[in-house]
């Protein structure tokens, strides 16, 4: 036997969003392909085969707030940053052209030496 009975439904989901925890605004994607990330995080504990047993400890900062308050406190502190940029689009294995004195380029995997070397 087959019955057809109409039925009314609620869905539910869940939206989730981050808040600068400086100026408390939505932090949002600008447009298009332009996605700014900002991570401030330390991990503390132990790591064992079993499990990751450290305590995370974060802020949520939008780009702004990371360029005109954060930045700036972590280098009058003495912070030295390291710039690292995307290769994914590169077909060679060269260093990356210098970004500049107040940046220095990371070193890649393939830039340090092995002393295999002749």
């Amino acid at each position: 036997m087959r019955t057809r009975q109409k039925v009314r439904t609620v869905s539910e989901y869940f939206r989730e969003r981050a808040y600068c925890d400086f100026c408390k605004e939505e932090i949002k994607s600008e447009y298009g392909y332009c996605e700014n990330e900002v991570e401030i995080q330390g991990k503390f504990g132990d790591v064992f085969p079993e499990g990751d047993h450290r305590e995370t400890l974060y802020l949520d900062c939008c780009p702004d707030c990371f360029t005109r308050k954060v930045k700036p406190a972590l280098e009058a502190l003495g912070a030295t940053w390291h710039r690292e940029t995307d290769r994914s689009y590169s077909n060679t294995t060269s260093t990356p052209k210098p970004l500049g004195p107040e940046l220095p380029d990371a070193m890649w995997v393939s830039d340090f030496p092995t002393g295999n070397e002749s």
